[in-house]
């Protein structure tokens, strides 16, 4: 997808702008402003990222009140875009959220994307508007799941590289989130150490057997009591209130921890995140494993898979609410019996021997309950630890097979660490002392971990003479991702990229990238300032083929001030 002409207009019909975009090779939003300290001269408020943001509003972004503020509702765009050959009128309105027309016809902003086949994680990696904090993002030092899957589907990583990736953060995630449900146990029975969990298991065993035996055998003693004073039928109803009631309390606990389960459940089937990313490969797996079937469209599968997890809560949630009804119940038939009890216990109380048999029933009764209740707690906590076990198995697998698949890949990684290294020494060489610059591209495996992230991608460049040789690793990222990517044909990137950059290097970039740019057939949209250029010939005639629009202080991009 490419954007070919952008015309903003005012919320009074007047055209603003209208701006045509390079179809290959470079576009420059140049900022003609030569003294950045000048307060009276500054680059900030010409309307260079917002000119970019407009653009990425045309790409599928979300609004964004923080870079078009709400002052700029009602302002239209009107873009001419290309996508498969093919050129699209698109009209989106600033502040409206609900609808943006494609040649006349109103789509909502998901079946917008849906109609250019936007994925804007992958866009993401390919329309930088801010500085990055590492290699990936911009606003994390620990780029999740979708951003390090983007990166590599974008560099042209073997696909099987990528399965193992995303099956190994989806086993960690899945380990992070029993961890977690087994430290939650572990507070609940406060001081028990969790070492000896499988020993105290055990124990327990052997304990509830034992209780289990004594009260049978009270059991037994107290109905074969010889009773004389009391009638024979009250003791026969005692027993059988009795047993009714220890049969309706262990209903009630075995409902309690039923509940508990399903609540775990639910805690768990909350942290899974079923993206978007996810549901493509899934649904690009299926078309490939299985072609003579009906594909379903994204949307089914997409709405199946939210269908599986709503039902299966669903269900759970209706499960609890009986079970939860029916210990209201339960409860109020114990507090009957209770009281049946308490009156033929009245009866019976006299008889000495009865009536220590009974206490020492009852005393039994609530021991093996509360041996039971732990029981059921530290056989889930060993069931976590099982699983974990199980999962920590499957990570050892995919770590292995991750690591032989990064050796067969190693003749593509090799092609693209020539690429990196080449591009650094356009940059960087110094061809008057003819001195190279030794930069190197690295991608592999980590050794196995339940938390650390499977690949390790770092960029390591010898020449470090500035503040903004990490900012030159990002940019030399997007550069070798511009260069090697096959499913975007586009790049955006904004001046804040290029700060604390030597000017001779940022010369130099923006050369390169209209090189690539056009060779590879692609469309790079670049915001740059004059004062961040090295105006030799060369970039002189660059800038005055290549830039679309100039903006300074007396021509802003809305002609006027905004806050």
């Amino acid at each position: 997808m490419k954007i070919l002409n952008l015309r903003i207009i005012s919320p009074n019909n007047q055209e603003i702008q209208n701006i045509k975009f390079k179809k290959d090779g470079l576009s420059l939003i140049y900022g003609d402003i030569s003294m950045p300290d000048d307060k009276s001269k500054t680059s900030n408020s010409l309307g260079k990222s917002l000119l970019l943001k407009f653009i990425d509003y045309i790409l599928g972004a979300n609004n964004d009140d923080k870079i078009v503020p709400k002052v700029l509702n009602g302002y239209k765009l009107i873009a001419l875009v290309e996508f498969k050959n093919i050129e699209y009128e698109v009209i989106r309105i600033l502040g409206d959220t609900k609808r943006i027309l494609i040649n006349e016809e109103a789509y909502e902003l998901t079946e917008y994307k849906k109609f250019f086949k936007i994925d804007r994680t992958l866009f993401r990696n390919q329309i930088i508007l801010t500085t990055r904090k590492n290699l990936i993002n911009s606003y994390s030092t620990n780029p999740n799941k979708e951003e390090m899957i983007s990166l590599l589907k974008l560099i042209g990583i073997n696909p099987v590289i990528i399965e193992d990736t995303d099956k190994i953060y989806s086993i960690q995630d899945e380990i992070k989130n029993l961890k977690n449900s087994k430290k939650e146990f572990l507070v609940i029975l406060d001081e028990l150490e969790e070492k000896k969990i499988k020993e105290q298991v055990f124990y327990l065993e052997k304990e509830i057997k034992k209780l289990e035996d004594s009260l049978k055998e009270i059991d037994n003693k107290i109905k074969n009591i010889q009773i004389t004073d009391i009638k024979k039928d009250i003791i026969e109803e005692y027993t059988r209130k009795n047993t009714e009631f220890k049969k309706v309390e262990e209903q009630i606990f075995s409902n309690n921890i039923e509940i508990e389960r399903m609540e775990s459940f639910i805690k768990e089937y909350d942290n899974i995140d079923i993206s978007t990313s996810y549901i493509l490969k899934l649904y690009e797996k299926a078309k490939f494993e299985i072609p003579s079937l009906v594909k379903r469209e994204l949307t089914d599968v997409e709405k199946f898979h939210q269908n599986v997890y709503s039902d299966r809560k669903k269900v759970l949630k209706e499960q609890i609410k009986t079970l939860k009804n029916q210990n209201k119940n339960r409860e109020e038939k114990l507090e009957d019996i209770r009281e049946k009890l308490n009156q033929l216990g009245k009866v019976i109380s006299e008889n000495k021997i009865y009536k220590e048999n009974i206490e020492i029933f009852k005393k039994y009764s609530k021991e093996l309950e509360d041996k039971k209740y732990l029981q059921g707690s530290l056989s889930h906590i060993v069931k976590i630890d099982e699983k974990i076990t199980q999962k920590d198995n499957e990570l050892d697998i995919y770590f292995a097979n991750l690591r032989n698949n990064f050796i067969n890949e190693k003749k593509y990684i090799n092609q693209l660490q020539n690429s990196l290294y080449e591009f650094a020494n356009i940059l960087y060489r110094d061809d008057k002392n003819n001195k190279t610059v030794n930069a190197y591209f690295s991608m592999s495996s980590k050794k196995k971990h339940q938390i650390k992230r499977p690949i390790d991608l770092t960029i390591n460049i010898d020449y470090d003479r500035g503040e903004g040789v990490g900012q030159v690793k990002n940019n030399l990222i997007d550069i070798l991702v511009l260069k090697f990517n096959k499913q975007l044909d586009f790049f955006i990137q904004d001046s804040c990229c290029y700060s604390g950059i030597d000017i001779r290097q940022v010369s130099k970039t923006l050369i390169l990238l209209n090189k690539i740019a056009t060779s590879e057939k692609k469309q790079a949209i670049v915001s740059i300032n004059k004062f961040q250029l090295y105006e030799d010939k060369e970039i002189k005639k660059l800038v005055e083929e290549k830039k679309v629009i100039t903006l300074d202080e007396n021509k802003k991009l809305l002609k006027f001030d905004f806050k």
